[in-house]
């Protein structure tokens, strides 16, 4: 039991480090940067823009925490100084970043469904998919309608 606890560990701490460390180098391609401004320069609420670039980050760093650290810092200062409500920001970005965080790439994804449930991804992953990315993306369309709206707060 401990070998196989200790294996699983090994597993996770390896899946996580792997996809933190794509994010932290997709980060500074030139072309990350011309990414988030075309997404935050969405027409619309700027939440919308907020939600997208979030997201979109979360998902290319397979971790809703790592997609916030790296994204905050680029893009809040310029939503804070257009006058967007903070506490809205904050709700719809921390929505926003569990939607596409759970790709097929995740690590915990990857560790629970290969490691803790011992399926093959190709056949568990449409599940998780429909529980931890369609969820959140209706998540946060409905809390940016009622944001816009100057309900939720």
């Amino acid at each position: 039991a401990v070998s196989q606890g200790t294996l699983g560990a090994i597993i996770a701490i390896g899946n996580t480090a792997a996809v933190v460390g794509f994010g932290g180098v997709a980060q500074k391609v030139p072309a990350f940067q011309v990414a988030v401004d075309a997404m935050t320069s969405i027409p619309g609420s700027p939440l919308i823009g907020a939600a997208v670039a979030v997201s979109v980050i979360a998902g290319l760093t397979g971790s809703a925490s790592g997609g916030q650290t790296i994204a905050l810092p680029l893009i809040a200062p310029g939503y804070v100084d257009a006058g967007v409500n903070t506490e809205a920001l904050h709700r719809v970005v921390a929505i926003s970043s569990g939607a596409l965080d759970s790709l097929p790439h995740n690590g915990y994804v990857v560790t629970t469904i290969q490691s803790v449930c011992g399926e093959k991804h190709k056949d568990a992953y449409w599940s998780v998919a429909a529980t931890t990315v369609v969820t959140p993306v209706i998540g946060v369309i409905i809390a940016i309608i009622l944001f816009s709206f100057g309900l939720g707060l």
